[in-house]
């Protein structure tokens, strides 16, 4: 599976994300909210990994 988002330049919006992730982008928010709450000092940083991580699993 490729990635979506392949513009390193562009950072994916909110509308960007909820049109990919569907009804999970509920989920996404809640995620973000909690982190942000729990870490303020938290940065949002996206990352774009090569195509040799891509499928890669743990």
């Amino acid at each position: 599976m490729s990635s979506y988002f392949t513009d390193k330049q562009i950072v994916p919006t909110d509308q960007a994300l909820k049109k990919v992730l569907g009804t999970s982008f509920a989920v996404w928010q809640s995620l973000v909210h909690t982190t942000k709450t729990l870490y303020p000092k938290a940065v949002e940083e996206w990352k774009f990994p090569g195509r040799n991580m891509a499928g890669v699993s743990g």
